[in-house]
């Protein structure tokens, strides 16, 4: 199956697969928002930064007649943004491997590091040369994309930890195993079986 995401813009609050679908987008601070837009490519860095900030800003109203039942679809929300972060990251990127400050030219050269390409005369050095700076430069965008989006993934888990230790009782939070399982990362459902098992016996705030 085909894994859906979001395309978000500024504020817009998402609600992805069939979790969060249910939930009614005035009562929980949506209206006037742009309509939702899918696509089958993983969201942006930028859009999983504002995905970020709207969940952020999401007022959670307590006070509603119904507040039994919207709590879980707050929780929905929140689990379905966990789920976007956790699809739009590489697990398998070895964060070790760090891009270099200054990259060596050619050994043939005898010159250091980070030295202007211009100052290597021979083209074919030159253009290895600059072939080399050229990689360094899109590995280490590639290498704050990552970072970013796993920075955005723990942040997102922090708000469900907020979420459940603040509005769910313990028993309220089992809820949660269940509704993970509406999630296409298993690294977004096994974060949040972590949660939830060491919130087992913890009461409410």
């Amino acid at each position: 199956m085909k894994n859906i995401y979001l395309l978000l813009s500024v504020g817009l609050l998402a609600l992805i697969g069939g979790a969060s679908q249910h939930a009614r987008g005035a009562d929980l601070g949506m209206e006037n928002r742009e309509p939702i837009q899918y696509t089958s490519e993983p969201l942006s860095t930028e859009k999983l930064g504002e995905l970020l900030d709207g969940i952020r800003g999401l007022v959670i109203d307590t006070k509603s007649s119904n507040w039994r039942v919207r709590k879980f679809e707050y929780l929905s929300m929140i689990l379905s943004a966990t789920d976007s972060c956790a699809q739009a990251i590489d697990w398998k990127f070895d964060f070790s491997v760090v891009p270099v400050a200054n990259v060596s030219p050619p050994r043939a050269t005898g010159l250091p590091g980070g030295i202007s390409p211009d100052a290597i005369n021979d083209e074919k050095l030159r253009k290895e040369y600059e072939a080399a700076i050229e990689s360094n430069r899109k590995y280490a965008k590639l290498y704050s994309d990552q970072w970013k989006r796993k920075a955005y993934f723990e942040s997102m888990l922090n708000r469900v930890d907020i979420y459940l230790r603040t509005y769910l009782t313990p028993n309220e939070r089992l809820v949660t195993l269940q509704l993970i399982e509406k999630l296409q990362s298993e690294n977004a459902k096994s974060g949040v079986r972590a949660l939830v098992k060491a919130q087992a016996t913890e009461p409410v705030n």
